[in-house]
């Protein structure tokens, strides 16, 4: 996934990310949980689940799911788009200009409203993502293609790029347990032994029952 044109149904693309994060979850130990790069919060605020997508070196992305729709709000620390690359330290012209109100008033005080470079949303209504009208110079971008690559379209493209940032040996072995994992079946404590043999599967299994996904 690298445009939002190519983005699932919001209600699919919750339990994509909630896959995302359980692995996370199994992958790295609660006392390192600065480290993860997906964040599911079920509930975050009354009727609304946030999903934090923060790759660790000043990029984020913001996914907010409600009952009147889903807001994606991105911020690409190195692009011509971002507040602090003009000395007025504004958010760009068109990127949250034509935003439905219902969906703008989610983002508060902890999705850093202001640091933004791109906003894609879709409300309940929409049958396809919207993204409002943005200049953007030439031979720049505004961060889309690059974080939207981080909701991993499938068990082989996360397996690729999880040997690179945890460092760790997975392959064939680990594969089946990741594609069920992407497909929302339940997960044991074997499960995650098998993916992350230093993890403690007890404290893995709470944190995964948190995060409203389905465990064994």
């Amino acid at each position: 996934m690298s445009t939002h044109e190519a983005l699932p149904a919001p209600e699919i693309l919750k339990e994509h990310l909630r896959s995302l994060a359980a692995l996370d979850i199994i992958m790295i130990d609660g006392e390192d949980e600065y480290l993860r790069v997906h964040h599911f919060y079920p509930e975050f605020t009354e009727g609304m689940d946030m999903v934090k997508i923060d790759n660790g070196s000043g990029d984020h992305m913001y996914v907010l799911f409600s009952k009147e729709g889903t807001l994606i709000k991105g911020f690409d620390h190195e692009s011509a788009l971002s507040p602090y690359a003009n000395e007025e330290e504004a958010v760009a012209l068109g990127i949250y200009d034509d935003v439905p109100g219902v969906l703008l008033d989610l983002l508060g005080e902890e999705t850093e409203r202001e640091d933004v470079t791109f906003c894609l949303w879709r409300t309940a209504a929409d049958s396809s993502w919207k993204k409002g009208d943005v200049v953007i110079p030439e031979d720049e971008d505004d961060g889309e293609g690059f974080l939207l690559g981080l909701i991993f379209e499938d068990a082989e493209s996360w397996l690729d790029w999880a040997k690179v940032y945890y460092e760790v040996e997975l392959g064939d072995a680990q594969l089946e347990a990741v594609e069920a994992i992407y497909r929302q079946l339940p997960v044991s404590a074997e499960a995650i032994s098998g993916l992350n043999s230093a993890r403690d599967s007890t404290a893995a299994l709470e944190e995964l029952a948190a995060i409203r996904y389905p465990v064994k």
